[in-house]
């Protein structure tokens, strides 16, 4: 890692990692930089990690494996409405 001389000329880490020596002890800083990507990459797992979770809950619930069933069934019977915006959802209920 580069070193750079502080104020005493103690060689030091620059100041934009993500910690800083000072004589014996160690300090955190209080801001790191992110990619943006990285960032919304990260945040697209937690979604997907969430879903799962989410759908696994459902799963070891009895009364989400009926909902899930009956949803199956009215399906298969086409007994189900198609709704494309607020409006129509409005004007169902």
């Amino acid at each position: 890692m580069e070193r750079f001389p502080d104020k005493d000329g103690d060689l030091e880490p620059p100041p934009h990692r993500t910690t800083i020596l000072r004589g014996w002890t160690q300090k955190l800083t209080e801001y790191i930089n992110i990619p943006t990507a990285l960032m919304k990459e990260l945040q697209e797992g937690l979604v997907r990690v969430e879903e799962v979770l989410a759908t696994l809950e459902e799963l070891a619930n009895t009364e989400g494996l009926e909902r899930i069933k009956t949803a199956e069934e009215e399906y298969q019977k086409g007994d189900y409405i198609t709704l494309h915006n607020s409006d129509d959802i409005r004007k169902k209920l």
